[in-house]
């Protein structure tokens, strides 16, 4: 409930799962969260080269999306968590799992927090 940080790491977050769509909205905007600070979501899915491996702020994402099929992961991902979390607070890792915790090919200390934390981009 107090959580300012949502990961969500291969989860597509599909239309049909209501319960952690409805679990997540109440999350993104229940008043209990320390000094009502807003829901940051990290989006980490896919395993496109294309995305390269760096992180996309929420600024970014609209051009990132142009160029996905809005029908398919991670296009219906970013579309879900933004109506969730509001546009703002949602960035995207597009390369996917393992590459988002690596770092000149190996886990990294520092890999970890710029998944962690919001601010390491």
């Amino acid at each position: 409930e107090k959580a300012t940080h949502i990961v969500l790491m291969g989860y597509s977050l599909p239309p049909d799962d209501v319960d952690y769509r409805a679990f997540f909205a109440a999350r993104a905007w229940h008043s209990s969260r320390p000094n009502n600070k807003t829901v940051k979501c990290s989006v980490v899915v896919g395993r496109k080269k294309e995305y390269g491996t760096r992180w996309y702020g929420p600024s970014e994402l609209p051009g990132i999306m142009l160029g996905m099929d809005s029908t398919r992961p991670p296009y219906t991902t970013l579309e879900a968590t933004r109506a969730l979390f509001g546009k703002e607070n949602v960035r995207f890792y597009g390369a996917g799992i393992p590459r988002v915790f690596l770092d000149g090919g190996a886990v990294t200390r520092s890999a970890v927090d710029k998944i962690l934390n919001w601010d390491e981009q």
